[in-house]
């Protein structure tokens, strides 16, 4: 199946060097058996109607920069001399130090450096070296992208230059750190308060959702499935970044196709009949993007433009956005915009950035203090301090939930937690599908009037 999806995707690569119109319209296959989900997932009901607290106001100004997609490498062997090194540097087996044992151990070293892809992990580490001085601090934000390229030459130029990285870009790190690439360091103080946060190897730092949001000036839309959006009613009216622009999107469909056998059931739960294939989609996940690509929804470049869109005073018929919680937390000059709640079968994809030690690192025992600081500890001291805000999630047990925002008791379950593994694996097929549904869409962007 992956090699008739990577022909596909050659086929396209033909198709827009030699300006040839768009594939033929497809027919359909034989329908889903639904005795392949003898055991599915219980569809879930919808959530109790929200209480009255007010959600944050949002305000937006950061817009992403799309980024080339690198093409898929295969997974690289272990490499034995970076395990000896992991060893040497206790990362694997790290010994329990008091705080003041990390910061002299740091100090001796000097310097940290960061590859991250939020800013505010830089002002996180700014905060450590202002805080235990001998230390200083450099590092690099990018796309998630961009550090898996930078983090790939440095290991090529045999310069490792990173200490420490942190990024959502769940499928890149776990295929570095399957090669030894990237080890996770869990500090010894804070194993039994993490245990949630350690998934196929990796160690999260925090985590957000990516739900569908309405303009509460406009009220809420009557929707409770994804399958709602591809119907009229809602035509021209679904704003979504773009997901050859917008990673995060394209997380959301690999979501969405890890989960292809659920999003079919509810298709059947909720129109009685079984869901057909058309010939160019493997699954109930590209059927459903088609369909939404063919009511017309809005595609723009960020997911910024896509809070600002919905939330706009200047909007007056509702519109249905696609965005992260922790737009929540950004400064800028737009209107609210609040989750549905009640979406079935899930309300949106569980985004966790993950936080490691670089192979080789310069400053290993820099690098532990480091992860420790941004950690950080209850309710939102040291490094937690500059992610205390709304729409930012910790594992930390002892650090609560921000305020304004559904408990991550409430919300964790109702959100869709993509396999990084499953994401390296199927990464090939998942953006066949994709780029073939967009084969005719221009990359052009414009809000709606």
């Amino acid at each position: 199946m992956r090699k008739y999806w990577q022909m596909i995707y050659l086929v396209y690569i033909a198709l827009l060097a030699t300006g040839c119109q768009q594939l033929p319209a497809s027919g359909t296959v034989p329908p889903l058996n639904l005795a392949l989900y003898s055991s599915p997932t219980p569809t879930l009901t919808p959530t109790t109607t929200p209480t009255s607290t007010p959600w944050p106001t949002v305000y937006i100004t950061a817009v992403p920069t799309p980024t080339p997609t690198p093409a898929l490498e295969e997974t690289a062997a272990p490499d034995p001399t970076s395990l000896d090194w992991a060893r040497k540097a206790s990362i694997l087996n790290p010994p329990a130090l008091a705080w003041e044992e990390l910061v002299a151990n740091a100090q001796a070293e000097g310097a940290v450096t960061l590859y991250t892809d939020s800013g505010r992990a830089m002002t996180a580490l700014d905060d450590l070296t202002r805080s235990v001085g001998g230390l200083t601090a450099a590092g690099t934000v990018a796309d998630g992208i961009d550090i898996f390229l930078q983090l790939t030459q440095d290991i090529a130029a045999e310069s490792p230059q990173a200490d420490v990285v942190l990024t959502s870009d769940g499928m890149r790190t776990w295929n570095l750190t399957q090669q030894n690439r990237l080890w996770t360091y869990m500090p010894p103080d804070l194993a039994e308060l993490l245990t949630a946060a350690e998934y196929e190897g990796l160690l999260a730092h925090h985590w957000t959702g990516v739900t569908w949001v309405y303009n509460p000036r406009l009220g809420e839309p009557a929707i409770t499935s994804w399958w709602d959006l591809t119907e009229p009613a809602w035509s021209g009216r679904v704003v979504l970044a773009d997901p050859r622009a917008s990673e995060r999107t394209y997380n959301v469909l690999a979501a969405l196709d890890q989960q292809a056998a659920q999003l079919a059931l509810d298709y059947y739960n909720k129109y009685g009949k079984l869901l057909v294939l058309d010939k160019d989609c493997p699954n109930a996940a590209c059927q459903w993007f088609k369909l939404l690509l063919a009511n017309q929804p809005i595609l723009l470049s960020g997911e910024s433009e896509v809070a600002q869109a919905v939330g706009s005073e200047s909007v007056s018929t509702s519109l249905v956005g696609l965005c992260g919680l922790d737009i929540l937390a950004r400064v800028g000059s737009a209107p609210s915009v609040y989750p549905l709640p009640a979406m079935q079968p899930f309300v949106g994809w569980l985004e966790r950035s993950y936080i490691s030690i670089a192979d080789q690192a310069p400053h290993p025992e820099a690098a532990k203090l480091a992860i420790r600081w941004l950690l950080g500890d209850s309710p939102c001291e040291r490094g937690w301090k500059t992610w205390c805000l709304a729409g930012f999630y910790s594992y930390n047990k002892d650090i609560p939930d921000p305020e304004g925002l559904p408990s991550s008791r409430e919300l964790l379950p109702r959100l869709i937690d993509l396999s990084p593994r499953y994401a390296y694996e199927h990464q090939v097929d998942i953006e066949g599908w994709i780029t073939l549904q967009l084969i005719d869409r221009p990359l052009q962007y414009a809000a709606p009037q």
